[in-house]
């Protein structure tokens, strides 16, 4: 009886260490394979500083993007006429 049941918890540790081998060695291939798919498609991802901020300007109230402003006494504005106008 002992004997069985070292025999099955052998195959058992057995059985549990090649599936957890097959699973590394599986989403290490789907890893790559996405990877490749991304280089090849061109696919970019969004958190890649890629996405901008945009801003109001107080005078005209139009939306533009952060870096493109006018910083003028604490205030953001889309363009230097309109910093000017508004003090």
């Amino acid at each position: 009886m002992m004997m069985l049941l070292e025999s099955f918890l052998g195959l058992f540790i057995g059985l549990y260490l090649i599936m957890l081998l097959a699973r590394y060695f599986l989403s290490s291939r789907l890893s790559n394979l996405q990877e490749e798919f991304k280089q090849q498609s061109g696919f970019s991802n969004p958190n890649e500083n890629s996405i901008t901020k945009m801003v109001q300007c107080e005078f005209c109230r139009a939306y533009f993007p952060n870096q493109e402003g006018v910083f003028h006494k604490g205030k953001l504005f889309c363009t230097i006429e309109h910093a000017e106008k508004y003090f």
